[in-house]
């Protein structure tokens, strides 16, 4: 028999959230940005998708792109928005930071999870970029992290399954593996069966285009496609869902 897994949609606006919920999903991480990654969602849009009936809101912080080494005054906004995050009635906060040689940092990791005491604690795919996944497990441990998102440190989970396997068996049930990237409703199944992960992470993002009439051909910003738009799909949340109770 299967074992129970459970969904976690990633919702990079509130039409996604929305949509998560039409299709049966019961728990999200919350982000903005997600074409560089996802970035920290502002205040409001947490309250929006806390009132949505949700078990659990996860909401990303990460206050910009690009690596995961933080320098002090961005520490303090990690920090800062993540109470506020709580604050707006986020049941959990997902976080990483590295340190330059490719391990935990865990000086601030330590400062984030003080700040964020009683809430789940997710450490997210900054993991995927350490130096040695196997030595970060017990450090995640002993630091009070209750879940990992990783892809097993290759670009997609199902590239990444060999690993994620042996993350799940030296967890044990001290810290749940979420298997992110790549996830759908082809492969889910097999994942959560090849893995043992309890947890999975998917976006289940379909494109949808601008309703925008009138498009200056000359003009774009920071070089995105503002033509194209990503976000969740309720049928592909559901057909998740669907395989993963099969």
């Amino acid at each position: 028999m299967n074992q129970e897994v459970t969904l976690e949609v990633c919702c990079g606006d509130l039409t996604s959230v929305a949509a998560a919920r039409a299709g049966g999903a019961t728990r999200i991480e919350l982000c903005t940005a997600l074409e560089v990654g996802g970035l920290t969602p502002s205040a409001a849009l947490v309250r929006k998708a806390a009132d949505m009936g949700f078990r659990s809101v996860n909401v990303l912080i990460r206050p910009r792109r690009g690596d995961f080494v933080y320098t002090e005054d961005e520490a303090g906004i990690v920090i800062d928005d993540a109470r506020r995050a709580l604050d707006a009635g986020a049941t959990g906060i997902v976080f990483g930071a590295l340190s330059p040689d490719g391990s935990v940092d865990v000086p601030l990791l330590r400062k984030v999870r003080t700040a964020c005491a009683g809430a789940d604690f997710t450490f997210h795919r900054a993991f995927d970029f350490c130096r040695n996944p196997e030595e970060a497990i017990p450090v995640l441990i002993d630091e009070g992290c209750t879940t990992l998102l990783t892809s097993g440190c290759r670009p997609t989970a199902m590239e990444g399954i060999d690993l994620i396997t042996r993350l799940v068996e030296l967890a044990g049930r001290r810290m749940n593996i979420m298997a992110g990237s790549g996830v759908n409703a082809a492969n889910v199944r097999e994942l959560a069966d090849r893995a043992g992960v309890d947890l999975v992470h998917a976006s289940a993002r379909r494109r949808r285009d601008s309703a925008m009439k009138f498009r200056n051909p000359a003009l774009t910003l920071g070089g995105d496609d503002e033509w194209t738009i990503y976000e969740t799909s309720a049928d592909e949340v559901r057909r998740i869902i669907e395989e993963l109770r099969r």
